[in-house]
């Protein structure tokens, strides 16, 4: 019994002994003024009692069902919303697995439903924007986005998509912005730090991008993953260097070249245009310690050329000289077998044929069209004709092999003899002869 149907229950209990003290044997009671009844005292205290007792019962019986009604209503409608919310969540997988199998009418339809019972579904307006987006309505995926970001302000997929957007509009201001929200909450995400350095990469804040680069390889743990990102590092550190360069300000882009080839060795053009710096500097001799160094590391042809340019306008041909043969020694490879034709060409210019047939036989024969060419150009002029003869034969051999070549254009493996597919990447039809 409720606390309010004890009071009332005290309340009558109270008037009958009140009344029953009034009337101590038997009383007269007035109903009204007209009628009266005549009874014990007894009787009307119990009576009171009684009826204290009826009344009391049938307000907690009318309050008990009131409650059951309400209870029961609150169970078919908790009942209801169960049943609502499987719905959403079965059919809301669904539409991510037809999303996901690539049918985006149908996952468009299912998810259009869910938007209609559940106008703040978070996940069902990032689908419905996707695939607006992905259908070229860049307008209405924007909207759908920014109306998801509303509902989640801190959800990593919705300010994702949301950056998409604005990289699709070309907004480039909002989408740093959206990628910085997310950098807030996820400070440490090479996916989000890689998407804001290629934003600065695109505005040409080369400084800025060498400063989210570091930090990308830091948080880089695979050993080949890491090695193209310091390789990135170097180069967005050279494009800094490089933009003090074309502003005249030798000092900076030397020290930012200089950082480019502590980050990675084999970056030739920070050798080239650090030589190119010193030269400009007056400091030949740096420039030439440069590109030395540079050659050691990298046997780059490009970098030979800068040496002998610098060597031809001086008397020093012996110090190129050591500087082929010490490039000669340290390369291999087809690095090498161009090193080779470059000091070949380099001996024939000055006359020295007998020196560039003797490099240039360290070759293998019958190996390049150019090499058979250039070994057919030396033995012409010591008039060596048998010789001559079969360097040019070697070349045509060589000419008419290329012309008959077969590549394939999906994998560039080559190939004598031509198939419906290829036999290393197994692509239809892709086999044709090489392009000259």
């Amino acid at each position: 019994m409720t606390l309010k149907n004890i009071l009332l229950l005290l309340i009558f209990i109270l008037l009958s002994v009140y009344i029953a003290f009034l009337n101590p044997h038997e009383v007269q009671v007035y109903l009204t003024q007209s009628f009266s009844l005549s009874m014990p005292m007894v009787i009307l205290l119990l009576g009171f009692i009684l009826v204290g007792v009826i009344v009391t019962a049938l307000m907690s019986w009318a309050l008990n069902v009131k409650s059951a009604f309400g209870n029961l209503k609150n169970h078919f409608q908790r009942q209801h919303n169960e049943k609502r919310q499987q719905w959403c969540q079965d059919t809301y997988e669904r539409g991510k697995n037809v999303f996901v199998g690539g049918n985006l009418d149908k996952a468009n339809v299912i998810f259009k439903k869910i938007h209609e019972e559940f106008p703040n579904h978070v996940g069902a307006l990032n689908y419905l924007g996707d695939i607006a987006r992905r259908k070229g309505n860049s307008d209405l995926a924007l909207e759908l986005h920014l109306k998801a970001s509303k509902i989640a302000p801190g959800s990593f997929k919705t300010l994702n998509l949301l950056a998409e957007d604005y990289s699709n509009t070309g907004s480039l201001t909002e989408e740093t912005a959206t990628l910085e929200k997310i950098r807030q909450s996820e400070p440490d995400s090479p996916l989000i730090l890689s998407r804001i350095r290629d934003l600065k990469l695109k505005n040409g804040d080369w400084k800025n991008a060498a400063v989210l680069q570091k930090r990308i390889v830091s948080l880089t743990d695979d050993t080949k993953q890491k090695e193209k990102e310091n390789e990135l590092f170097s180069q967005i550190t050279y494009k800094n260097g490089l933009d003090y360069w074309e502003k005249g300000q030798i000092d900076s882009c030397i020290s930012e070249f200089k950082k480019a080839l502590r980050i990675s060795g084999k970056c030739v053009p920070a050798y080239i245009t650090l030589g190119d710096a010193y030269l400009k500097s007056g400091n030949k001799k740096n420039a030439i310690r440069t590109w030395e160094v540079g050659l050691t590391h990298t046997h780059s042809p490009m970098i030979l050329l800068r040496l002998q340019k610098m060597f031809e306008g001086s008397d020093d041909l012996k110090g190129l000289v050591r500087i082929y043969q010490d490039a000669l020694q340290s390369s291999n490879n087809s690095a090498k077998d161009t090193l080779v034709l470059l000091n070949g060409v380099f001996y024939m210019e000055r006359g020295e044929t007998d020196e560039a047939i003797q490099a240039l036989e360290t070759i293998q024969p019958g190996k390049s069209i150019l090499h058979s060419v250039i070994l057919a150009n030396a033995y012409q002029q010591k008039e060596d004709i048998p010789n001559t003869e079969k360097a040019s034969l070697s070349a045509f051999s060589l000419a008419k092999e290329s012309l008959l070549k077969i590549v394939c254009t999906e994998c560039n493996a080559s190939f004598t003899e031509w198939a419906s597919t290829c036999p290393k990447c197994k692509a239809w039809s892709s086999l044709r002869l090489a392009p000259h």
